[in-house]
């Protein structure tokens, strides 16, 4: 009987281990992709399938960009922004990069950090309205 009770006693503690190693943490990481000078730090540690508000602050902008988002999947377009900030966290870790637009008349050196991948920044100087 008492041999059947530490058998019993060992297996639990071997699942409960089990348990615990699968249980992996995994971070988000901001990246400044070019854009900002300031990102975010995101100290926390999540599972898989954990909800995971995105930071927004702090956020130090370059002259003549204006942040957009946070890119994801690294397709260049802001998949999250200040009204859709949240992402359930996958089996891996993390990195979300930011993606700006260019200012009205800047000079921006911002290689491949704008929204859609146009490097360009408007220029309302060359900008006429309809007659």
């Amino acid at each position: 009987m008492k041999k059947s009770i530490l058998i019993l006693a060992l297996c639990f503690v071997m699942l409960f281990a089990v348990a615990a190693v699968s249980a992996q943490d995994y971070k988000v990481t901001y990246l400044e992709n070019d854009c900002l000078a300031e990102v975010p730090t995101d100290e926390n540690s999540y599972l898989a399938g954990e909800e995971v508000t995105v930071l927004f602050e702090p956020v130090q902008y370059k002259d003549y960009l204006i942040f957009y988002g946070w890119d994801i999947d690294d397709d260049g377009i802001a998949d999250f922004g200040y009204n859709y900030d949240k992402f359930e966290m996958p089996e891996e870790d993390v990195e979300l990069k930011a993606i700006c637009i260019g200012a009205a008349g800047g000079g921006s050196t911002c290689k491949g950090c704008h929204l859609h991948g146009n490097p360009a920044p408007w220029d309302f100087r060359t900008f006429s309205f309809p007659k």
